[in-house]
């Protein structure tokens, strides 16, 4: 928390980048409190580290970041959205290829590829396995579920997250 004041944005940034991964209560705080920056490195660095914790806000706070009005944050979006490679965030970047003006184009073209890349191993790497532990209902009417997803032929590539799939 100490660093996230430092008057260089850059020590900022890099901070942030040295906790990506750490899932602690503390370094959520950070993150957070990052993502809510006012340089773009800072918040984009910040979203990157709550994507890879599991944070399924970060999502939305890319989508909304990439919408804003300032170049700088924008294109920092972008390179987010290649940075976490999210096939989610395709239609997305592909919309904003069509509209972006040249400098966000090139880094739209780097995040596509990216995600392309990323989605052609998890292709290669074969289908996923979903066991349903337990199902129920809450009080106030909610489904439930509670399951485990495997892939078995993912090798060195260690477990899936929450992040890397999305069950509709």
């Amino acid at each position: 928390q100490h660093r996230l004041i430092d008057a260089d944005p850059r020590v900022q940034a890099n901070l942030i980048e040295s906790i990506w991964g750490i899932d602690t209560d503390a370094m959520r705080s950070v993150l957070l409190t990052a993502a809510a920056s006012t340089n773009n490195r800072v918040m984009g660095n910040a979203l990157v580290g709550l994507y890879r914790v599991g944070d399924p806000s970060s999502v939305d706070r890319v989508l909304a970041m990439a919408d804003d009005e300032r170049e700088p944050f924008r294109i920092t979006a972008r390179w987010v959205m290649g940075e976490v490679c999210d096939p989610r965030f395709l239609p997305w970047l592909n919309a904003a290829f069509r509209t972006d003006n040249p400098k966000c184009r090139a880094t739209v073209i780097r995040s596509l590829t990216r995600i392309r890349r990323r989605m052609s191993e998890y292709q290669s790497a074969g289908r996923l396995r979903l066991t349903l532990a337990r199902k129920g209902s809450t009080d106030d009417g909610l489904r439930t579920a509670a399951m485990s997803v495997f892939c078995g032929t993912r090798e060195g590539s260690g477990p899936l997250s929450a992040m890397d799939f999305v069950v509709y």
